[in-house]
């Protein structure tokens, strides 16, 4: 009885070893010469070809801080934004306690 056993073990290792070879073998060799490359610098490059807004912005009538200024201020808000959220989901979801100043932390 035990002899069985203990071959019926071997016999449904083997199986299970040989069904998971096949699989990860079979995927594998579908998945070959489909692989998706992304090249980031090239996408930024199409889209910067594409829309141009730089460029436009440069020629317009405002000045280069002003562009800057415009392009960085909802990147500032957002980002206070999501600090905020992270600040009061620590303290109230997770309890850590906050100790100083919330100014300086936003400072």
């Amino acid at each position: 009885m035990k002899q069985t056993r203990i071959a019926m073990l071997r016999v449904v290792a083997l199986g299970s070893a040989m069904t998971a070879w096949r699989l990860w073998n079979g995927t594998r060799a579908s998945a070959a010469g489909k692989e998706l490359v992304l090249y980031g610098n090239v996408d930024v490059r199409q889209v910067e070809l594409g829309f141009r807004t730089f460029d436009q912005l440069l020629v317009s009538p405002y000045r280069s801080v002003e562009i800057l200024i415009g392009k960085m201020t909802p990147a500032l808000f957002i980002g206070i934004a999501e600090g905020t959220v992270i600040v009061f989901a620590s303290a109230l979801a997770f309890r850590v306690p906050l100790s100083g100043s919330l100014g300086l932390l936003y400072l």
